[in-house]
């Protein structure tokens, strides 16, 4: 098992609840990175993937950017919703990937 490790200069550790830093001899902060669940692994994958998408018909990329700064604010304890997000990111994945489908809509509240 490898741990990833960032040097950093200066960086207080409260500011990132995700990192854990130990101070090394020189000063420096050794900052361990956190591991991600395999859901969050999938929802990185599944935004990589509709970005590559994205980027071959015009007007899909922010469309793409836009629901998921949406939903980046869901609790990771909330699995049913995210779950549910992520059924309905790779259906509209499949459907920006079908060469017939040149435009793409979302409603406004």
């Amino acid at each position: 098992m490898k741990e990833l490790y960032v040097t950093t200069q200066n960086r207080e550790p409260s500011a990132t609840a995700a990192l854990s830093a130990s101070v090394s001899q020189n000063g420096t902060e050794l900052v361990k990175m956190a591991r991600h669940s395999k859901i969050q692994l999938e929802v990185l994958r599944l935004y990589k993937q509709c970005l590559r998408a994205a980027e071959k018909k015009p007007g899909f990329y922010d469309n793409v950017q836009y629901e998921f700064r949406k939903n980046a604010t869901i609790p990771k304890t909330e699995i049913l919703r995210v779950e549910h997000l992520l059924r309905q990111g790779w259906r509209k994945l499949k459907m920006m990937q079908d060469p017939f489908v040149n435009s793409m809509g979302r409603f406004q509240k």
